[in-house]
């Protein structure tokens, strides 16, 4: 799907989005957006993977304009909104 269809599910949804390209990025990243001043989180795809590894979570995505028009946003539920803020606040 579009990314506007894939925000608009997630926020309804309370999960993240990812794309569907093999062997790159979003093998393991994953997109939480909101409605905040924090924008869009940028995150690993798995979320209890990031707390071992002690990644840091990106505040203010900014897509490419290959990630505006593609459509192959998917939702996942490696990530959800509610497990994201628990790390970040």
């Amino acid at each position: 799907m579009y990314i506007h269809e894939a925000i608009k599910a997630a926020l309804h949804k309370g999960l993240a989005i990812t794309r569907q390209v093999p062997g790159n990025m979003w093998d393991e990243a994953a997109i939480v957006p909101t409605n905040t001043s924090d924008c869009c989180f940028i995150a690993h795809a798995d979320i209890e993977a990031a707390r071992r590894m002690k990644l840091p979570i990106g505040r203010r995505w900014n897509p490419l304009a290959e990630d505006l028009i593609a459509d192959d946003w998917v939702l996942t539920d490696y990530i959800k909104s509610a497990d994201l803020m628990s790390v970040i606040r």
